[in-house]
């Protein structure tokens, strides 16, 4: 795809800031370019689309590019988003108007298969939970998963997460300021079939896990109240 920098930029300085807070930038984009350019396969899945760039980013290295993007249609900043990708590829993008939680299971029933996957859609750690755990089905080996916005907590749990459970399936790869991304090896999607029955890793590796599992240290930061027994099972 002939896509030219100078026309990338143009168009991101042309947003209002707050847009541009919002957007990958320049570096993302790059990275985003380059690893599309190497990937196995070239298929792309743009999860969020957002401001586009991250699309166009993906079609600059080559790929095809599925977007998923559960805004309204008539939303402003995706109206502008999906014009201003028009503008830069030439062609409209492809779009599925879901929640992730939907497309991605019609996605793995209709036998897809992504060379990268780029994860920026829902912040809540159960969206990115949902995100993560369809990716191992829909990434081909070789491929290349990355979660950006890393600086949310849910988010960087997530990620957490992924290294303490899932480092037979996604081997550590890149980071780049706020996106952190694997690559998928071939180990097969179901854990059953690795014989793994909890973790891949044998411990927390970051000290904010330790709290999520960790009652007494959760008890002091909410309301929870501490668990009493009512029967007294022993005389029975």
């Amino acid at each position: 795809m002939n896509i030219h920098w100078n026309q990338v930029m143009a168009e991101f300085h042309q947003m209002a800031p707050f847009d541009q807070l919002r957007a990958v930038n320049k570096a993302q984009m790059e990275w985003l370019a380059e690893n599309s350019e190497n990937v196995p396969f070239k298929e792309a899945l743009d999860l969020g689309f957002g401001c586009g760039f991250s699309a166009v980013a993906m079609m600059k290295g080559g790929c095809k590019v599925t977007c998923v993007n559960y805004e309204g249609a008539d939303v402003v900043r995706r109206v502008e988003a999906e014009q201003r990708y028009e503008r830069i590829c030439g062609e409209k993008p492809k779009i599925i108007g879901a929640p992730t939680d939907r497309a991605l299971p019609r996605l793995l029933d209709d036998g897809r298969k992504f060379g990268l996957i780029f994860v920026d859609a829902g912040h809540r750690f159960d969206d990115v939970f949902i995100d993560v755990h369809y990716a191992k089905s829909l990434c081909v080996p070789g491929g290349i998963l990355a979660l950006d916005d890393t600086y949310y907590g849910a988010i960087k749990s997530a990620a957490n997460w992924i290294i303490s459970n899932l480092g037979h399936i996604w081997q550590p790869y890149q980071i780049l300021e706020n996106t952190i991304s694997w690559k998928r090896t071939a180990a097969e999607a179901d854990d059953w079939l690795q014989e793994i029955t909890h973790r891949s890793h044998p411990g927390p590796p970051n000290r904010f896990e330790v709290a999520t599992e960790n009652a007494d240290e959760l008890k002091t930061k909410c309301d929870f109240v501490t668990w009493k027994p009512t029967l007294n099972l022993s005389s029975d």
